[in-house]
């Protein structure tokens, strides 16, 4: 499903601070290593070892099956209820579009660019499901690419 795409974990410890789809020797990757060595940068991590968020994944992949909740620490509350509301509320194969889900969290369709980018800077995907939210007539934006987005979103559609 991934080919020519990779996964990479960016870790410390036991703390995951990005789950990362390259293809190539991304210039984002190096700028993303260099915050995380500066020693006041807050980057919102996961606390789980990268062993397990392996684990999660390859159950994601081989057998079809969405990670449990994990909680995300270090994030602003807003963006947090977002990807919490997405992640409790649209399964496997479901999709929501950007203005959707503006109105389930603010009662308003207009704050879908908000939503936009708090999908646009989701460091967890797969785990937290950022490519199950669609513009509602297109398949709208994927970091880092929109045919990552329709193979995910197709292989989810074949489960």
């Amino acid at each position: 499903i991934l080919n020519p795409w990779h996964i990479k974990v960016i870790y410390k410890q036991n703390k995951i601070y990005k789950i990362l789809f390259d293809n190539k020797n991304n210039e984002f990757y190096r700028n993303f290593l260099k915050k995380l060595k500066k020693k006041n940068y807050k980057l919102e991590f996961l606390e789980i070892s990268p062993f397990n968020i392996i684990e999660l994944l390859e159950k994601y992949f081989i057998e079809k099956k969405d990670p449990p909740f994990i909680e995300i620490k270090n994030i602003k509350k807003e963006k947090y209820r977002v990807l919490k509301y997405l992640k409790e509320h649209i399964k496997l194969s479901q999709t929501i579009t950007y203005s959707q889900l503006s109105n389930y969290i603010y009662n308003i369709p207009i704050y879908r660019r908000k939503i936009a980018l708090f999908m646009k800077t989701n460091n967890f995907p797969i785990i937290y499901p950022c490519h199950r939210v669609v513009g509602k007539n297109s398949y709208g934006g994927f970091t880092p690419s929109i045919d990552l987005k329709i193979k995910l979103l197709s292989f989810e559609k074949n489960i």
